[in-house]
């Protein structure tokens, strides 16, 4: 007997919502970014008044998906360096997956592992099927992709915890999960949630359009679903070194990568060792992280 939930997103986005709102320095950057009046200092003064932020912002600028050549240690330095834009891009991804109250730590760090991972995926293999694209653009998109699970963690734990156990007990796709169990994609409750939040529209491309199934029904060489389907591949390929997945699913997504990218087992074998050896990379990370 599978358990049964009842799930009702639309009391946590209705007017007396139950969701926290986005940070002020959020607002006040995107304010700043609209009018074209950047401020170093007070975006620095602003980030720096929170400091787990400013903590977790470090962290990803001197993680390997920047490569930077030294360690930067001050925040104004690599507002600086990398750009206000870029800057907001962290400070907005930081703060969305912050915002959440999430008890169960190993979830969170799991959360974190996943989404770091599949941005590292995204970065590398955009050089190859989405070289028109901006990394820039990427980096929060595919950091952001599953925030739709949040909810679940924080509103729905109990489900939640049955659709981790069913994905693990049958080897297969959180995805496959949800709709076994008769629950709302939490893909739908990312796209909810950068509504209700109106993140940038990518971001909301992204939690709609990431997995094996959102890449099957992607046109095959429309220059239009390029951005969508880098993503898709960057959660796909990180997925490729999870255990918990059926060698069956493992080649469906071998199988449809190939037919969706036109490419040829031996393109897939060395892209999939390029994104193995990212795996220490991320241990790294979240092990600094938390």
């Amino acid at each position: 007997m599978l358990p049964t939930f009842e799930i009702k997103p639309e009391e946590i986005f209705k007017d007396n919502h139950s969701l926290p709102p986005l940070p002020e320095v959020v607002i006040k950057i995107q304010e700043m970014i609209r009018t074209n009046k950047v401020d170093i200092g007070k975006v620095s003064k602003m980030v720096s008044s929170d400091v787990s932020l400013v903590a977790h912002v470090l962290k990803i600028v001197n993680s390997a998906y920047y490569s930077l050549t030294k360690e930067v240690s001050n925040l104004k330095f690599a507002i600086a360096y990398l750009g206000i834009n870029e800057v907001y891009r962290i400070v907005l991804s930081v703060s969305v997956i912050s915002a959440f109250i999430i008890k169960n730590r190993n979830y969170l760090k799991d959360f974190w592992y996943h989404s770091f991972y599949s941005a590292l995926c995204t970065k590398a293999l955009a050089k190859q099927y989405a070289p028109y694209e901006e990394i820039e653009d990427l980096w929060s998109s595919a950091l952001l992709h599953d925030i739709g699970k949040l909810i679940y963690m924080q509103f729905y734990p109990d489900a939640y915890e049955a659709i981790m156990e069913h994905a693990i007990e049958n080897q297969c796709f959180f995805s496959e999960a949800e709709t076994v169990l008769g629950l709302t994609k939490s893909s739908e409750l990312g796209s909810m949630l950068s509504d209700f939040w109106r993140l940038p529209k990518k971001i909301k491309a992204a939690c709609e359009i990431h997995t094996l199934a959102d890449l099957e029904m992607l046109e095959t060489d429309n220059p239009a679903f390029e951005f969508q389907r880098v993503i898709c591949l960057g959660n796909l390929f990180s997925q490729f070194s999870d255990d918990k997945l059926l060698t069956e699913k493992k080649q469906d997504i071998y199988s449809t990568i190939i037919k969706k990218c036109s490419i040829s087992e031996e393109e897939l074998k060395a892209n999939l060792v390029e994104i193995n050896g990212l795996q220490l990379v991320v241990e790294e990370f979240i092990h600094q992280l938390f």
